[in-house]
């Protein structure tokens, strides 16, 4: 039998780096600009996966309990908690999407410019172009996004199966 092969660590943003990039970048204040500042807060702040946040509907979200409904691998569903801030980031987003698509019937929480439902690859070039702007490492896509939010986590002293629930492994 061959020898193991040591596991790569996952490549992750540094916290400097991410605290820069919420606090420094620009976002415009129309549906777009948040559009693109709420794909990476949510992602950072949930560890949610790139088809997690793309398949979200404004029905999985409440304000009230400031959870996600996330639907997982293998069709598992789990609540994924988010900060009060994010809230309020959402509330804002929320009276911006009515604007902007006034009368839609699409349940997507995330629009395209064409009011439909957003693609995966929309998400990676928003994600990969905020990035570019922080940080010069290799990978910059979402995934390296729920990287990050597990291992600024466990950096902080969270209990590794508490992160394994937040980001929706079995084991």
């Amino acid at each position: 039998t061959a020898p193991k092969m040591g596991k790569r660590l996952p490549v992750f943003v540094q916290e400097p780096e991410m605290a820069n990039l919420f606090s420094n970048v620009e976002f415009a204040p129309d549906y777009f600009g948040q559009l693109e500042r709420l794909i990476l807060e949510i992602l950072y702040a949930t560890g949610m996966r790139r088809s997690e946040l793309v398949g979200l509907k404004v029905s999985d979200l409440d304000l009230g309990r400031m959870v996600f409904r996330v639907l997982g691998k293998g069709g598992k569903e789990r609540l994924a908690p988010f900060a009060r801030y994010l809230a309020g980031l959402l509330e804002n987003f929320l009276q911006l999407r009515t604007e902007a698509f006034p009368g839609t019937q699409e349940p997507w929480l995330f629009l395209n410019k064409k009011g439909l439902h957003i693609q995966p690859a929309a998400v990676y070039r928003v994600v990969r172009k905020y990035l570019s702007l922080v940080t010069n490492a290799e990978q910059r896509s979402p995934h390296v996004l729920r990287h990050s939010f597990a291992t600024h986590l466990s950096n902080r002293g969270a209990d590794l199966n508490a992160i394994k629930e937040l980001l929706g492994h079995s084991s």
